[in-house]
């Protein structure tokens, strides 16, 4: 994908949309180099792929290649999510125990 976006900055056909080619070879380098991709972030960049798919009709190659791409990153930000979830569960639930155990011990 990134091969074909740098071959689209080059090619005069695409001078109109030159600065959002540009930004997305940087974004989809990111995601590359960066564990922490929100999915805003995620969005963006499929918002911007399909807006070049409805402008160009050669590039709907583009889109084809992200959704995976897409989905696999909303996914692990799925899987870190519901673990943070039930990490800030597991303390709250420790705490509630500790704080009814405290009480038991007064009351008797």
């Amino acid at each position: 994908m990134l091969d074909i976006l740098k071959s689209l900055e080059n090619d005069t056909q695409y001078d109109d949309d030159f600065t959002l080619i540009q930004d997305l070879i940087k974004r989809i380098n990111e995601i590359l180099n960066d564990d922490n991709i929100t999915n805003e972030f995620i969005d963006k960049i499929d918002n911007d792929l399909n807006y070049l798919d409805q402008k160009y009709d050669d590039l709907f190659d583009l889109i084809n290649l992200f959704d995976p791409i897409c989905f696999e990153l909303k996914k692990k930000n799925h899987i870190k999510y519901v673990e943070k979830l039930r990490d800030e569960n597991r303390k709250k639930r420790k705490e509630r125990e500790k704080n009814t155990n405290l009480f038991k011990n007064w009351y008797y």
